[in-house]
């Protein structure tokens, strides 16, 4: 079968980052709201009880910074963490900073990389996001297809928007 598009690319740290974060994004996003929603309703009872326990204004205070704290952690500072951790872990399994190769046919693709050989119909592809430097394509599977926009080897993005049927309706966030 012919190759009409290859992808191919070293993932850095960076990147992979950057490439989690934006997976995770989404899924984390209901998550956080009712996270949020919860964090609200706990600072108004811990307010309401300390002003009825007669607390001074210091107390409330205190508290509504270790609350924004733990949410500063949630939303920003585990997210980040956990994907540098995971970076690690492929990184360790590889040996070195995986390279990514993905190859374009006519009714389908393939990532290949260390340890890894998966084949994805374009029916699987549900969106096409743009990141800072990246380019992923959402699976249906909560997963995603990481390419780099300058990392063609062979055809390109446009090529490859026509393959998945992006003209056809494919949500671009």
């Amino acid at each position: 079968m012919e190759i009409l598009a290859e992808n191919r690319f070293v993932i850095s740290k960076a990147e992979f980052v950057e490439a989690r974060l934006a997976l995770s994004r989404d899924n984390f996003r209901a998550v956080a709201k009712k996270l949020g929603l919860l964090m609200l309703l706990v600072v108004a009872a811990l307010i309401g009880t300390s002003l009825l326990l007669g607390m001074g204004i210091f107390s409330v205070v205190m508290e509504l910074l270790i609350l924004g704290f733990v949410a500063l952690w949630l939303l920003v500072l585990f997210p980040r963490s956990s994907a540098k951790t995971a970076y690690k872990v492929l990184v360790k399994k590889g040996g070195a900073e995986p390279e990514r190769i993905t190859r374009f046919y006519a009714d389908h693709l393939e990532i290949e990389g260390p340890g890894v050989h998966t084949e994805l119909s374009y029916e699987q592809i549900v969106q096409i996001r743009h990141t800072r430097h990246l380019l992923i394509l959402f699976t249906d599977e909560k997963g995603g297809v990481l390419l780099k926009p300058e990392g063609f080897t062979k055809g390109g993005e446009a090529l490859v928007r026509q393959l998945i049927g992006a003209e056809n309706g494919l949500l671009e966030a």
